[in-house]
């Protein structure tokens, strides 16, 4: 399971938190993007929070076991901006051999024959 937290910047959500599954190797779930919190009661709903809280798992009551849980934090990913046109430089255009048929011809010299 892959999980980005949702971010904030002063009370605003910027950016939703999305959710990758895989289970035994099948891809379940691609960037799924997450509503919210899960109350059964109401729509899900973002409560803006600290990037890094402690995970809860839960169980519902149910005899549940949780086994062989890793994690590990990834760095965050982020595209580098596409260059303005101010800044992409200009690309020259090529100088193109001129065509055969544009060239002027050599006549050709008649060929000398040995007696």
């Amino acid at each position: 399971m892959i999980f980005h937290a949702p971010r904030f910047d002063k009370g605003k959500l910027l950016k939703p938190a999305t959710i990758t599954v895989l289970h035994n190797g099948v891809l379940v779930q691609d960037h799924f993007e997450l509503l919210g919190d899960t109350a059964y009661v109401r729509p899900p709903l973002y409560e803006a929070h600290p990037p890094k809280l402690p995970i809860q798992l839960q169980y519902h009551l149910n005899p549940v076991r949780f086994r062989n849980i890793w994690i590990r934090e990834l760095a965050e990913f982020r595209v580098p901006p596409k260059p303005s046109k101010a800044e992409t430089p200009q690309a020259k255009p090529e100088k193109k051999p001129a065509a055969a048929a544009d060239k002027p011809q050599k006549k050709a010299s008649p060929a000398k024959c040995k007696p």
